[in-house]
């Protein structure tokens, strides 16, 4: 496995606006700590509202230039930045493991993703087109033609959560630069590093306009407040809390932003009888636990058919006991949880869970060792109602729910997968063709975004762009998105 990059994370890091570094104008920093050991990584730049003032006026400077430039040369751009990408990709990596706790091959994933989701949107900075036609009323503007034009909405704000901190930079600034618009990156305060060198990365390319792409670490409350506020921000990409997403929203319409909200999520996973089995309970431990269940796509409620749930709970919370949790060098399965603040949430609800009555099969338990562990907690004999069910709990902890076999087991468990007020991702496993087409696609199947045959966790750019609707990012009008 490689070393940090030391040099880059010693002293302390600061913001990026208009291509270069810079204080926060207040002077304020806040600490970033290693999950993975609980020490201190470095100091960071806290930008206030004052340094978000600042980014904005940079970036709406660059505007201009950046949506009048040769689209083939926007999209060159990003070819030669997907390139640095993955020049850097050890660097990025480690960075991003040191920062946000995932283990090595989890961090370059998201660091080579981030490089296809470059490649991907470069194409469609040459492809956004307009439309003509002709205008047939017969009493109004005869023989007359009528285009449209799609045109970069102007500055961007994109807020980034601090689960997956590359990739979702990444998701947000790709389809920005392709449309030709410009913007300020606020980055998570508990993970910027790996954000912070991917674009300072960007401004090494040459052609590229200073202003483009700024970077603003700091506290959701100051930072981000400030970025949804202003005035001259038109667009605002926000992934993160549900709570929280309904507080931009809000926001936004005092100042008429259009809005790409990512928001929270409690994947449903049901397994039918019919299934197979050890691929099933592999997966359903696979994509519960995925990221140390740190995912709004994890599945982290599984719902199982009566005539196989022994065997299935049986099973998983096997895998799950299984499960190997430590620090990135250690190589093991999964990463710590991202704060003892995260951590101490997660206790709360494995206590919950105890208290309505599921039965712990599993886990359940802080692992004792510096750093921030959970063991992989599995609790079965659920109940839809359940707090631990209904509510995103953002760590290792897996509920199991039942339901009976035979006529209407379909429909019953379409009924307990829909009952959550989250819809981002969901999965079902059955070797039966009807059963996979009545959760597909009619009225009462799984509601999610994406619907995954294989519970697969990883997707392509395209299907990406579909369902976290990021290509909003472009001038075209808003559209209907999951």
């Amino acid at each position: 496995l490689p070393d940090p990059p030391r040099h880059r994370i010693l002293g302390a890091q600061q913001l990026f606006i208009n291509g270069q570094w810079q204080d926060a104008k207040s002077g304020k920093t806040f600490d970033t700590v290693n999950p993975g050991t609980g020490e201190l990584i470095t100091k960071v730049a806290s930008g206030g509202v004052d340094d978000i003032n600042a980014a904005v006026e940079a970036a709406k400077n660059a505007a201009e230039a950046w949506a009048n430039m040769n689209p083939a040369v926007r999209s060159r751009l990003m070819l030669h930045f997907a390139d640095k990408i993955e020049q850097s990709a050890d660097e990025l990596a480690t960075l991003e493991c040191e920062d946000n706790g995932k283990p090595f091959g989890d961090a370059m994933g998201d660091v080579m993703f981030s490089a296809q989701l470059m490649r991907y949107y470069s194409g469609h900075a040459m492809n956004i087109t307009g439309m003509s036609s002709m205008r047939e009323n017969e009493h109004y503007y005869q023989n007359s033609y009528a285009y449209t034009r799609k045109e970069p909405v102007g500055v961007c704000g994109l807020i980034t959560p601090w689960n997956f901190p590359i990739l979702m930079t990444s998701l947000k600034i790709a389809p920005m630069l392709a449309s030709g618009c410009t913007g300020v990156s606020k980055l998570p305060e508990l993970t910027p590093l790996s954000s912070l060198r991917l674009i300072e990365l960007w401004h090494e390319i040459e052609g590229v306009i200073p202003g483009v792409l700024n970077a603003v670490p700091g506290m959701g409350a100051e930072a981000g407040e400030a970025l949804v506020d202003h005035r001259d921000v038109r667009k605002i990409a926000f992934t993160g809390s549900t709570a929280v997403g309904k507080r931009i929203m809000q926001r936004s319409a005092e100042t008429m932003k259009r809005t790409t909200l990512e928001l929270g999520g409690k994947g449903p996973l049901i397994i039918f009888g019919d299934a197979d089995l050890p691929k099933a309970m592999g997966t359903a431990v696979h994509c519960g636990m995925v990221n140390t269940a740190s995912s709004a796509a994890a599945s982290t409620r599984i719902i199982v058919e009566e005539s196989v749930y022994d065997q299935v709970v049986e099973g998983i919370a096997g895998i799950a006991s299984q499960t190997s949790m430590g620090y990135w060098r250690e190589q093991a399965a999964r990463g710590p949880v991202i704060s003892e603040q995260q951590l101490q949430k997660i206790m709360s609800y494995i206590e919950a869970g105890k208290a309505e009555g599921a039965r712990l099969v599993t886990g359940g338990n802080r692992i004792d060792r510096p750093g921030f562990y959970v063991e992989p907690t599995i609790f079965a004999d659920c109940t839809r109602d359940m707090k631990i069910v209904q509510e995103e709990i953002f760590g290792p902890v897996l509920s199991i729910i039942k339901f009976k076999s035979g006529d209407g087991s379909v429909e019953e468990a379409l009924d307990i997968a829909n009952d959550s007020p989250y819809g981002l991702k969901g999965g079902f496993f059955t070797s039966d063709r009807s059963k996979a087409t009545s959760s597909l696609g009619n009225s009462s199947a799984v509601k999610s975004a994406t619907i995954a045959t294989s519970a697969s966790v990883t997707t392509s750019p395209s299907v990406a762009t579909k369902s976290l609707a990021l290509a909003e990012s472009s001038a075209s009008t808003p559209s209907r998105t999951s």
